[in-house]
């Protein structure tokens, strides 16, 4: 699983370089699947996608398990419900392959917020068992496995 040296990406509502990666999210229950842009939050508990895109998933909202919540912005509401994260292979100079996943998010929880503009990778299930490490002087990151 080596992610290396990807470089920060400024996409549609990320309008500064930031560590972002794309993945494609998975309702395991239907079967459908959305690819998005994540911005790696090391302050996020739980990897978080908004309520629109849970909709595009298949997932009605409020029928997920209701989680009281603190966020950076103060308390808020999310209700979990099931998914899958893939994450997909990028060069240095930022070029995807849709078609080579480096890493896999196993089903479990992902959370749902009717408040947030973009998908964040939290540290639950994922960061938690790796490395990041964030070169802002260079403007890439790097996540891997621990020796």
């Amino acid at each position: 699983m080596p992610i290396v040296d990807y470089p920060f990406r400024a996409i549609g509502v990320f309008s500064t370089l930031s560590p972002l990666l794309s993945v494609r999210v998975h309702n395991p229950e239907n079967g459908f699947w959305r690819d998005v842009v994540m911005l790696i939050d090391t302050g996020a508990s739980v990897s978080i996608i908004p309520e629109f895109e849970a909709f595009k998933l298949g997932h009605d909202f409020k029928e997920g398990v209701l989680v009281d919540t603190d966020t950076a912005s103060g308390d808020d509401t999310r209700y979990d419900h099931t998914g899958i994260i893939e994450i997909f292979f990028m060069d240095e100079k930022g070029r995807l392959d849709l078609g080579k996943v480096v890493a896999t998010i196993p089903e479990g929880p992902i959370g749902v917020m009717k408040n947030i503009k973009h998908p964040v990778l939290g540290v639950e299930r994922f960061l938690e068992n790796h490395i990041l490490t964030i070169d802002y002087t260079k403007q890439v990151f790097s996540i891997r496995a621990p020796a």
